[in-house]
């Protein structure tokens, strides 16, 4: 039976930030599993706050391959591939008017299995979901399912993971949090 171990816990609180850092990850368990809710402040130039998650060991980012399949924006299922990357994109709130600003709520869930093999390329399942403060938007919640390999060209280990709110003055508002748990089988 696996085992499920608190690595550490983050929460925002007071001032906002543009991104938290899960810094020194121990490599002592076998899987992570991650979970982050993110509250955003919204934006007033492109009304719509990215959430960018990225992998290293130390200052080495991970190159990522992957896509997603989803349900957004109330239209049909769609999904994309990315060839290569260095972060994995994603929305914590939906698009609204130009100038208004959009505050939400972006769930995260990621679990990477192997995270601490030197000899294997990783591989990251991340399901998202998100909603929207602007009425006229109210059925643009979304959810996405991500598979996601990550690979250096040594095949680290992960020891940290950064998620960042990109934009225009995006915010990890008060109330955000993040849990980091280790697994051993």
């Amino acid at each position: 039976m696996p085992t499920w171990n608190k690595i550490s816990e983050t929460t925002v609180s007071g001032s906002s930030t543009t991104s938290i850092d899960l810094t020194s990850i121990p490599q002592t368990y076998t899987d992570l599993a991650v979970a982050l809710v993110a509250k955003s402040d919204g934006d007033t130039s492109y009304a719509e706050v990215d959430c960018h998650i990225e992998f290293y060991n130390g200052s080495t980012a991970f190159s990522l391959g992957g896509g997603f399949l989803g349900i957004d924006y109330s239209l049909a299922p769609n999904s994309q591939q990315y060839a290569s990357r260095t972060d994995v994109p994603d929305k914590i709130t939906d698009s609204g008017a130009s100038g208004t600003p959009n505050t939400g709520t972006g769930a995260y869930w990621l679990y990477i299995h192997d995270y601490s093999s030197t000899t294997l390329a990783k591989n990251a399942f991340i399901f998202t979901g998100k909603t929207t403060s602007v009425a006229s938007n109210a059925n643009h919640a979304g959810l996405k399912w991500w598979r996601i390999c990550l690979n250096t060209s040594s095949n680290h280990a992960i020891d940290r993971i950064k998620f960042g709110a990109l934009g225009n003055s995006d915010n990890f508002i008060a109330g955000s949090f993040v849990s980091i748990y280790g697994i051993t089988s």
